[in-house]
């Protein structure tokens, strides 16, 4: 999925702030799963691991802190947002040698390591809802749509992802934003948020919507201090899977008044 609008022509709308939206937070999404994708749920299997990275509705917090230093667009891929990535010790030392955190669009390659990731992220969900949360028939049409992105490390796998869709001319989504626990202090849910909203302004759309089950309260406090707020709520998409009362929370940002800056 190309982008429609190039960022030349929709500079006036996203001209602000660029070095806000390449700073990490110093705190992972909480619980790893970011936000619903709003589909259905799969049937097949329970949930593949045991809950990581802390306990359920807390922050992950680790010893080092990440940040961004510096971001430049990909020569060879101009879509793409390239950040440097900068970790500290706790000697305020800066380890310059940590790899580039370049997201692209997942391919066939990647489905089912990204349906790993994304079930092992949202097994904190497993407390009130049954099944994993995607299985990879669901993952590879989102490959085949071009709509799902990753950040990976050589020879460590996908590390974060987030699915990004157009819902009409003037609102976008992201959904599915997963980040590995091991990798939850990098601060990549951060990051991979910034990026999508981003990415949805250089397309043309003024407005992000987000999904998220009303029973993350940590997580939707996490997204309500970046600017979302709740707008609506719709019932839960498979009522049959929940082992306690859920819905979602339908939370929305607008990317003009933030001043978003376009990728």
């Amino acid at each position: 999925m190309r982008s429609s609008v190039e960022p030349s022509a929709h500079s006036r709308m996203c001209e602000h702030v660029r070095r806000d939206d390449v700073r990490l937070s110093e705190r992972a999404a909480p619980g790893g799963g970011g936000v619903e994708a709003g589909g259905s749920r799969s049937t097949s299997g329970k949930g593949m691991v045991a809950r990581q990275g802390g306990q359920a509705g807390r922050p992950v917090h680790g010893g080092r802190r990440g940040s961004i230093a510096e971001s430049a667009r990909s020569r060879d891929h101009p879509d793409r947002v390239v950040l440097q990535s900068r970790h500290e010790n706790g000697t305020g030392r800066v380890n310059r040698s940590h790899p580039k955190i370049e997201p692209r669009r997942a391919d066939p390659a990647d489905v089912s390591g990204l349906t790993e990731l994304i079930n092992l992220a949202f097994e904190i969900e497993s407390e009130f809802v049954s099944g994993r949360r995607i299985d990879e028939t669901e993952v590879g049409e989102l490959v085949e749509k071009q709509s799902l992105w990753l950040v990976d490390e050589v020879g460590g796998g996908a590390q974060a992802c987030v699915n990004l869709e157009l819902l009409d001319e003037r609102r976008g989504r992201f959904g599915l934003l997963a980040v590995h626990p091991a990798t939850q202090t990098r601060g990549l849910g951060r990051f991979l948020v910034g990026y999508s909203e981003r990415w949805l302004c250089r397309c043309g759309r003024s407005r992000v919507e987000i999904l998220v089950v009303d029973r993350r309260e940590v997580l939707r406090n996490w997204y309500e201090r970046l600017g979302y707020r709740t707008v609506a709520t719709r019932p839960f998409t498979q009522p049959e899977r929940l082992l306690k009362p859920c819905r979602f929370l339908v939370m929305s940002k607008d990317l003009q008044a933030s001043g978003t800056a376009g990728i």
